[in-house]
C-alpha cells in the first residue's frame, strides 16, 4: 500500500492567528494569510514476527504447559 503527502491549505484571517503567528509573518490585523502544510504520513512498519513487538513473553509462566492451562481457563470462562 502506498501513502501518497497531503496537502492541507488554509485562509485565516490575520487577526485570527496567535499573536506571535502574526507577528512571525508580519501581517496586519485586517489582511488575510494562507497557511499550507504538507503531511507526511509515517512510515509503515517492517512486517516482522509478533514476539519482535510484544517480547518472548518469557517470565510469566513457569513453563508452556502452565501458560496454556492458563489460557484454556480463560476460554473456558468466555460466555458463549
Amino acid at each position: 500500500m502506498t501513502v501518497k503527502d497531503t496537502v492541507v491549505r488554509q485562509t485565516y484571517k490575520a487577526k485570527d492567528l496567535p499573536p506571535r503567528l502574526r507577528e512571525a509573518l508580519n501581517a496586519a490585523d485586517d489582511s488575510e494569510v494562507v497557511i499550507e502544510a504538507t503531511l507526511q504520513p509515517a512510515a509503515l512498519p517492517k512486517r516482522g514476527r509478533l514476539s519482535s513487538l510484544i517480547g518472548t513473553g518469557t517470565g510469566g509462566f513457569k513453563n508452556r504447559q502452565e501458560a496454556d492451562a492458563f489460557i484454556a481457563g480463560l476460554r473456558d470462562e468466555w460466555p458463549e
